[in-house]
């Protein structure tokens, strides 16, 4: 039987070394409440974190917020199997791989907080990843939340789905036509 993917929230004190450090880098760009904009990271300070940073716009709307991917990182592509830069992700996932992921973007943007969240899921070329993310807000103004910083942490290789595992399934939609 088939459990859907799974996105739990974990105990920030036990995010990988890189995870914490890039949690530190971003509270060091903070001014007391202020939190730090994208214009307050530079790529260049973390350039071994790049291929697996995420960034996610934040559109409000009159039917709330979407979130688009701005930036997929090389291993990001290269594990999930597909480069989603430029969609939204009601273009991308289930609705309720999408109901979880909003509610999860919509807490930490209410929070404005940095969270830890351990996930496992389908790839769109049938393979299970188990990783963890570090969602960090960002605002251009230090109030208003427009964007997400995201940082990956694999757990060992991809496994093929049919071959090795009876866990999980794909988030993803099947492509439009």
């Amino acid at each position: 039987m088939s459990r859907p993917t799974s996105l739990l929230a974990a105990d920030i004190e036990t995010a990988s070394p890189d995870q914490l450090a890039i949690r530190k880098y971003w509270s060091e760009r903070k001014d007391g409440d202020r939190l730090p904009g994208r214009q307050h990271i530079r790529p260049e300070d973390i350039p071994d974190l790049l291929p697996r940073i995420s960034l996610v716009d934040v559109v409000p709307g009159p039917a709330g917020r979407r979130f688009r991917s701005r930036l997929i990182g090389t291993e990001l592509v290269h594990r999930f199997g597909r480069n989603i830069t430029g969609k939204f992700g009601d273009e991308l996932y289930t609705p309720e791989y999408l109901e979880q992921l909003n509610a999860t973007y919509n807490g930490i943007i209410e929070a404005r907080e940095a969270r830890l969240f351990r996930c496992s899921t389908m790839t769109a070329n049938n393979y299970l990843l188990r990783y963890s993310r570090i969602i960090m807000p960002l605002a251009r103004d230090g109030m208003t939340v427009d964007m997400l910083l995201v940082l990956f942490e694999f757990e060992g290789d991809r496994m093929h789905w049919d071959a090795h595992c009876d866990e999980g399934r794909s988030h993803w939609q099947a492509p439009r036509r």
